[in-house]
């Protein structure tokens, strides 16, 4: 068992290629904690390997029509991904894991090895959130519309001191809209959209505007429980 990292530190050794883990109906995002259940031998096989080394994992969104595909050895995936690291693991009697990967950042596939693996390896790119000169919106304005608007959808719930500590911390719009993306449960490829908008300022319009949609419609439907149930692989 390890405790969650630092990622800048983590990042420094990265070797540029990393497992991928293809799955329909998750999108992970850099600073955000995932559960994984691992079942399937493959995956079983990945994940001791990558315990055994650097305890990185990719995450990737399968394209939609992969059931078609299935049969495929390697069924299309998008090309943005979470890179993330290994930070808790269980290993149960019959082989089976529990773990918790911690997103480190949205990693950019290259390309995918020809290995002799029963899992796919892939080089890949690092894609940290970039912030353009001059900006496209009024950050500091933006940055409150975003908290506004997401305290009206989830006015349910008491998050005052949530959303004052991280603004008097600084959290980096990056950060905020991907923590938010990750609480309004969007469906798999909107979710995707926004992980694949290194632009921050593109991002954050993206995260806005979803919002948005969600308060035109049922306020706290789409919004994600706590805990979050494991991802089954």
């Amino acid at each position: 068992m390890t405790r969650p990292v630092d990622p800048a530190d983590v990042l420094e050794t990265f070797t540029g290629r990393a497992p991928i883990f293809p799955l329909p109906n998750v999108v992970h995002f850099p600073h955000l904690l995932l559960p994984l259940h691992i079942f399937e031998p493959r995956y079983r096989r990945m994940v001791a390997d990558s315990i055994a080394g650097d305890r990185m994992l990719a995450m990737a969104l399968l394209k939609p029509g992969w059931e078609a595909a299935a049969v495929a050895p390697r069924p299309e995936v998008f090309q943005m991904t979470c890179l993330g690291r290994i930070t808790a693991e269980h290993k149960l009697p019959d082989g089976r894991y529990h773990l918790v990967l911690q997103g480190l950042c949205r990693a950019r596939i290259l390309s995918e090895d020809n290995l002799d693996l029963p899992y796919r390896m892939a080089r890949m790119e690092l894609c940290p959130d970039r912030y353009p000169s001059p900006s496209r919106v009024d950050r500091d304005q933006r940055q409150q519309e975003l908290v506004e608007a997401f305290r009206k959808l989830r006015a349910d719930v008491n998050l005052e001191k949530v959303f004052r500590e991280a603004l008097q911390a600084s959290v980096s719009m990056g950060v905020i809209c991907d923590v938010l993306t990750d609480a309004l449960k969007l469906p798999p490829v909107a979710a995707q959209l926004v992980l694949d908008a290194v632009n921050v300022d593109d991002r954050s319009t993206i995260v806005l505007e979803r919002i948005l949609e969600q308060l035109r419609g049922r306020p706290g439907r789409h919004a994600r429980t706590f805990p979050p149930p494991f991802s089954h692989n």
